[in-house]
């Protein structure tokens, strides 16, 4: 992942962490998982008529030699 990304990532979960002092404290993992989550749910919204999609097994993707 992108350093500066990462680290606007970071700033973007310490302020989503004090915005709403009623929500329990959530670790920074915790916060990628759920943004992770609503990016799958929304993507299988849009292409897959809001069904799961069938999940890709571990070692299926490839690795990218982009940078």
């Amino acid at each position: 992942m992108d350093a500066d990304v990462l680290g606007r990532a970071r700033t973007a979960w310490r302020a989503e962490s004090v915005a709403d002092v009623d929500q329990p404290y959530q670790h920074f993992s915790q916060w990628v998982a759920a943004v992770i989550e609503a990016a799958v749910i929304d993507s299988e919204r849009r292409h897959n008529n809001g069904l799961p999609y069938r999940p890709t097994p571990k070692g299926q993707i490839g690795r990218s030699t982009h940078r």
